[in-house]
């Protein structure tokens, strides 16, 4: 005789339903950065992550002008 008992018809569905909840909940939880507080329809982060704002700017009439093409 087994130690695990077989499982059949809505037993089963039950214990995979958990398991999949389970797993939905915790990849979602890993998605959310330390920095940040997630919701199901909303980020919101207290450091923001470097923006555009963060990029040297190039200055269109300076003597020596970079070539940025390379």
């Amino acid at each position: 005789m087994s130690p695990w008992p077989r499982w059949h018809g809505p037993a089963m569905a039950r214990l995979w339903g958990l398991c999949l909840l389970v797993l939905g909940f915790w990849r979602a939880s890993l998605a959310c950065p330390m920095s940040c507080k997630c919701s199901t329809t909303r980020i919101w982060c207290t450091e923001p992550s470097p923006g555009i704002v963060a990029f040297p700017r190039l200055e269109p009439n300076s003597i020596d002008p970079e070539n940025i093409t390379e």
